[in-house]
């Protein structure tokens, strides 16, 4: 959850833009990261977006995360 909305292009067959995104479901290799430690913590992320296409899902927006700091 974002503390503020925020626009997004996501970067992949659709190069969609997206507007007042305020959720994100993120994807992280789950070996080299325990997400779980940060619940309610504000955290920096870097990573790629892209528009959901699976049931998998959850969102309308994905992260591919590829840095976190605290």
């Amino acid at each position: 959850v974002l503390d503020k909305p925020i626009d997004v292009i996501t970067k992949d067959d659709s190069n969609e833009s997206k507007y007042k995104i305020s959720k994100i479901q993120l994807l992280y290799n789950k070996d080299a990261v325990d997400m779980a430690k940060y619940t309610g913590s504000t955290v920096l992320l870097t990573g790629t977006f892209f528009s959901a296409h699976t049931g998998h899902h959850h969102t309308e927006v994905l992260m591919d995360v590829t840095a976190l700091e605290r």
